[in-house]
């Protein structure tokens, strides 16, 4: 298939790749990660430290405590929180950081870059019909230079977490338009 075309409906066989794919790729993740994923380590180096966790943390601590964070009090005498677009103040996805800290922040982090690299898979898959290309395709996002070292900030990993989605969402409203318009936009919209 190539970008833009209508694609038939998902058989029964080609929901199974995704899940196994889903299922293999979640393997690899903890193979990989287990110790941070079982809380005996944690990503400490550099503006995940400085910068991610703190953010997170305020970010956690003011929604906990029943008030939003328009503001930051503790920076810089004070500086706007949620008019910032890395702190991800309204993304939805934030829910999973209301857990204990780092631990709920790598979670998050994991999450997103597993399921990119499922995007990936279903979008590769798409355009080539390839099981393998695509499972290749999947792999390389998740687990790829670029997206490792976005694992210390968490803006990064939604945005790549969504990328491929937002890609295939598009690609399905150039094809069909009418509802598939606004499943783009929405996807769009919790990616930016």
């Amino acid at each position: 298939m190539t970008p833009g075309t209508t694609d038939r409906p998902i058989t029964a066989r080609e929901g199974r790749s995704v899940l196994g794919f889903a299922a293999a790729l979640a393997g690899v993740f903890f193979l990989e990660f287990h110790r941070v994923l079982l809380g005996w380590e944690s990503f400490f180096h550099r503006d995940f430290g400085l910068l991610a966790l703190p953010t997170v943390h305020y970010w956690r601590e003011a929604v906990l405590g029943g008030e939003w964070p328009w503001w930051n009090p503790l920076s810089h005498c004070g500086t706007p929180f949620a008019a910032q677009w890395g702190v991800m103040a309204f993304y939805p996805g934030m829910a999973l950081c209301l857990g204990p800290l780092p631990w709920a922040l790598h979670l998050f982090e994991l999450l997103h870059l597993w399921w990119g690299g499922v995007g990936m898979f279903v979008l590769a898959r798409r355009w080539t019909g390839s099981i393998p290309g695509a499972a290749l395709a999947g792999v390389v996002v998740a687990f790829g230079g670029p997206v490792q070292a976005c694992l210390e900030w968490p803006n990064y990993c939604a945005a790549w977490g969504w990328l491929p989605w937002v890609v295939l969402a598009v690609d399905r409203a150039l094809g069909e338009g009418g509802r598939a318009v606004w499943v783009a936009g929405l996807a769009g919209a919790v990616q930016f």
